[in-house]
């Protein structure tokens, strides 16, 4: 499957998202580009039920593909060994199962809610 590789670019010190493919980043001249002063995520390939892009370090709100009966819950998106996965559970991530509402880096106060 090919897909664009794309991020999500937050600034560490107005919270400012950009979101940008690799192709355009790609454009830009590398010496304007201050790497530092942002927050990159990359995209999942991956969109919520909702069709939204689902980027690493989303918070997502999913239920049990295996048992609708359990309780929702709140989790983050990382790099598993070879797949996106929800931590701390370390389950697979589904889009038609997930909802983002957030990420670590706006949103942190979400995932002490869940708790």
């Amino acid at each position: 499957m090919n897909r664009e590789i794309k991020f999500s670019t937050i600034n560490k010190d107005t919270l400012v998202e950009e979101f940008v493919s690799l192709k355009e980043l790609a454009n830009r001249d590398i010496f304007d580009i201050n790497f530092g002063e942002y927050h990159w995520r990359e995209a999942t390939g991956l969109q919520d039920k909702n069709g939204k892009d689902i980027y690493e370090g989303d918070i997502v709100k999913w239920v049990s593909v295996h048992n609708k009966s359990l309780p929702e819950k709140i989790d983050t998106v990382e790099w598993g060994v070879g797949y996106w996965q929800l931590s701390p559970f370390i389950h697979e991530l589904s889009q038609s199962m997930s909802e983002v509402i957030g990420n670590i880096y706006e949103n942190k106060e979400l995932l002490e809610s869940d708790e």
